[in-house]
């Protein structure tokens, strides 16, 4: 085995490492709603119609495959992990034919450090989206080379598909083709043909045309609107509000060798620059994903491919000039990337991690039903749907999120129908808030059967979770 291929296998391994710390690790909100759709798609539910949604869909379809074989958190996150996997194979790959074999070994490196503290294992959106939009711009850089409409075509498919997965990469899929073939105007000879834009928007629209013609076929297309786009443009005040994780300031060492690049931009050879031109016109087309501004570092994950292959390029350059204060920086950004991963993952030991008390109240919910009997759960922490295999008794899957009076309505109706057995409800004190908005029907229609006291607060807020169950008329 020649020592590359050694040194990535175990770069992989090292990547590998933090799913084993994290593989049972309590999930987080956002997680927890992609678990429950995609089991609830698994199970035969249809997205946006028997459940609401305002995600796009692909990760339903991604976890539905699996959870058809392995519906657990387990399998769910060696899924992702394997995905990161895949991701640092292809920017390996991407590096060494861009570049060389050093720079791909850098970048490979860095990949994963920074997925390590980004937390690009979480199930979440944002690791399909890097791995389908680095394939997008590999095609596309393969196209620059050697001009073939199958190329052009593979990059709009590619990242057609990623907009399965997030609304936003409509604007990535706008500002990276006319950045890119801008580049390609100005700074190569090569003429732009006329078939790039029609080829590229066919690859683009045919993942959609597919997804749409499902919705027809469902009669899900109105609800999908709804869903999808009449959640944001309701929630625009709330969204206007911009909330910044502490882990940001930490985060952005993430971008630190993007100035030192700049410096290597000018001296590299024709060839090299266009390709790292391209490169930032990925990363640039990629601000778009940081909308809305809300969360975590979740949302730097779709900048990895791009960030990683540039910082990969500018460490191997850094190393051939061996000029003191360039190596000083380098140095100094790589140990504090390698020391903020270590510290992300060891923060998984933390109380807010435990897993325990939601565990006890799942378990306590698949105790006093049957498999058949429907539940609901406020405010937050959907992957109780999931983790207990009962189906929700409402449409609405979580209300962590400002809950609007139409959706006060749909779901008190929900609640006439479908009449779920039990209802968690999560709770700061022992008792429901006089705000709740559902408290007068709870009040009516069900019993306290439990008060169950969370060891570990979740979400560092909610210190009860109340159960009722129908009263028996």
């Amino acid at each position: 085995m020649k020592k590359t291929h050694l040194a990535l296998a175990i770069i992989a391994l090292l990547c590998l490492a933090s799913f084993v710390n994290l593989s049972d690790a309590r999930p987080f909100f956002d997680e927890g709603i992609y678990l429950t759709s995609g089991w609830l798609t698994a199970s035969g539910q249809a997205p946006y119609t028997d459940f609401f949604a305002h995600k796009m869909p692909g990760i339903f379809f991604a976890l539905a495959a699996i959870f058809y074989f392995s519906a657990t958190l387990f399998a769910a996150r060696l899924f992702m992990s394997l995905i990161a996997v895949l991701v640092l194979l292809l920017i390996f790959f991407t590096a060494k034919q861009i570049f060389d074999e050093k720079t791909a070994l850098a970048s490979a490196s860095l990949f994963a450090v920074w997925s390590a503290f980004l937390g690009s294992f979480w199930t979440v959106i944002e690791p399909f989206l890097v791995l389908f939009s680095l394939l997008g711009f590999f095609f596309f850089w393969k196209y620059f080379k050697e001009q073939k409409a199958g190329h052009i075509f593979l990059a709009g498919l590619f990242i057609g598909i990623s907009f399965l997965f997030k609304q936003t990469m409509l604007l990535f899929a706008i500002a990276f083709f006319v950045l890119a073939l801008l580049i390609i105007k100005f700074y190569s000879k090569q003429k732009i043909q006329k078939k790039v834009f029609p080829t590229a928007l066919l690859g683009f629209l045919i993942p959609i045309a597919i997804f749409v013609f499902f919705l027809l076929a469902a009669n899900s297309l109105p609800a999908f609107l709804e869903n999808v786009f009449g959640y944001y443009t309701g929630m625009l005040d709330f969204f206007s509000i911009i909330t910044i994780d502490y882990k940001f300031i930490p985060a952005l060492l993430f971008f630190s060798f993007l100035p030192l690049s700049l410096l290597f931009l000018k001296k590299a050879i024709p060839e090299q620059k266009i390709s790292l031109l391209l490169l930032w016109a990925f990363f640039i087309a990629m601000l778009s994903n940081l909308l809305p501004l809300r969360g975590c570092c979740l949302h730097f994950i779709p900048f990895l491919p791009s960030v990683a292959i540039i910082s990969g390029f500018t460490v191997s350059k850094t190393l051939e000039l061996k000029k003191k204060p360039l190596l000083a920086y380098a140095g100094i950004a790589i140990v504090l990337s390698l020391s903020f991963a270590v510290f992300y993952q060891a923060n998984f030991s933390l109380p807010e991690h435990n897993f325990e008390s939601l565990q006890e109240v799942s378990a306590y919910i698949q105790e006093n039903t049957v498999p058949e009997e429907k539940i609901a759960v406020f405010p937050a922490s959907p992957e109780i749907y999931f983790l207990t295999s009962r189906m929700p008794g409402l449409r609405q899957l979580h209300f962590f999120d400002p809950c609007p009076e139409k959706c006060q309505a749909y779901s008190l109706e929900d609640f006439e129908k479908k009449r779920p057995k039990l209802v968690v409800y999560f709770t700061v004190n022992n008792e429901l808030g006089s705000d709740s908005w559902v408290k007068g029907f709870l009040e009516q229609e069900y019993n306290l059967r439990k008060t169950k006291n969370l060891k570990h607060p979740l979400y560092n807020h909610y210190n009860y979770a109340l159960i009722f169950e129908k009263k028996i008329k």
